[in-house]
Formats: structure tokens, sequence, C-alpha cells
């Protein structure tokens, strides 16, 4: 497997991943989402660790490049952070998510807030740094330990994201390993906004259910945001 993303390419043999549909849950589901989506990791890490040593090495391997940040840690930032060391639960789904990268059918675009965030518990702190984006978007903060920390409304009449968009603090660029295709939201469309610490399990679980996602990680003056395309 390889991945259009920064960093040392992904082992080209290894594990077959789960697909997407065993990430993603049903919307409106009651669980605790961050607790199902933990145990489901944990037990598709067994099941591929079992399936033969071909299979840890290469998940060892991204665990690695993960934890000594072969993979740049802006990069992987924007789709998970950690509070603490990574997991080799992160691993899978660092791969999961490399994959569905390559697939062409995520898409980016990323929004100056000009400031990082605060806390959670910093409410009122952090919808006023939102408001830097009020001419694009209708966001709000409301923080928490249940469903998503925010949202963000696009109040402009259009927003463009592109497939092989790679942003960075300074400056992007557009890989040049996928076809590159641009996708227009219009008015009114939301991105469930989640800011700082987050699990990539989670995350990938909010893209493919809900289609969107915007991420503000700790440390970044930027809001990254997430399409997914379900069919080409």
């Amino acid at each position: 497997m390889r991945s259009t993303w920064p960093g040392r390419r992904m082992p080209s043999s290894g594990p077959e991943l789960a697909g997407e549909s065993l990430l993603a849950s049903p919307r409106g589901s009651d669980y605790d989402m961050t607790t199902f989506l933990e145990q489901l990791a944990r037990k598709q890490l067994r099941e591929i660790l079992m399936q033969s040593p071909e299979c840890t090495n290469a998940l060892m391997k991204i665990y690695n490049d993960l934890e000594y940040e072969i993979y740049d840690r802006h990069i992987v930032d924007q789709l998970f952070q950690r509070s603490r060391s990574f997991v080799m639960e992160d691993a899978l789904g660092w791969a999961l998510w490399c994959k569905l990268v390559d697939s062409g059918r995520i898409y980016f675009a990323s929004v100056p807030v000009g400031s990082t965030p605060s806390p959670d518990v910093c409410m009122a702190e952090n919808n006023e740094k939102l408001k830097a984006i009020s001419s694009i978007f209708d966001a709000s903060f409301c923080g928490g330990t249940q469903g998503h920390d925010g949202t963000l409304i696009l109040v402009e009449d259009s927003i463009t994201l592109r497939n092989n968009a790679i942003f960075w603090e300074d400056h992007s660029k557009w890989s040049s390993e996928l076809e590159s295709k641009t996708v227009v939201l219009g008015k009114d469309t939301a991105f469930p906004l989640e800011v700082g610490y987050y699990d990539p399990h989670r995350a990938i679980n909010t893209i493919l259910s809900d289609f969107r996602l915007a991420r503000w990680p700790y440390n970044h003056r930027y809001i990254y945001l997430f399409h997914y395309e379900e069919k080409f």
C-alpha cells in the first residue's frame, strides 16, 4: 500500500485492511461512539495481527513511522491528535486513512483562523476566535465529550475542495500522484467541527457517515476541511 500523503510510503505488502463499511456506523446511533470505535479498532487489530507475521510487521512499521515522525506530524494532526504516545490502533487508523486518500474520494481545503484553539473548557474564548472566519462560515463551538465540538455552516455561496491538496502552516501543494479533481459545495453546507485531541477511527467514521469533517487541531492556526465523495 502506498500513500499520496507526505512522509515515508506505506508498505507495498502487508495486512489487507478492513473496508470502509466496517468503520462507518449508522447515523443517529445511540452508542457512545468513541467507546464503540475504540472497541472495534481493537477487534480489527487483533484479527489483523493474527493473520501473519507480515501483517504485524507492516503495522509495526506504520506505528514506528508515526511515533518517530517519519509521517509529518503537522499532517497527521489534521486528522487526529493524541495527548500521549501513539498506540497500535492509531497505526491501523492511519493505514485505513491513507487508503481512503489514495482512492481519490477525500477532498481537502483549509481555512485560516489566525489563532490556535484553546482547551475545550474555554468555550467563550474559542467562539471568539472563530469569529475570524465569520465571512466564510457561521461557526459555533460547544466543546464537551458527547457529540461533536461544534459546527461550521457555509455562509459563502460556495467553497471548492481538491482531492490532491496537501496543507502546511505556511504553504500548500497539489500531489501529482492523484488525478486532480475538485468538488464545489454550496451555501449552508455543514461540517461537524472537532477541536484538539481526536481519535483516528472516530474521525474516519464521521467522514464516512456524515461525508464531512472540520478539524482545528491544537497548535494549528488553520481549520482543515474534509469531504468524502461516496461515488465518483
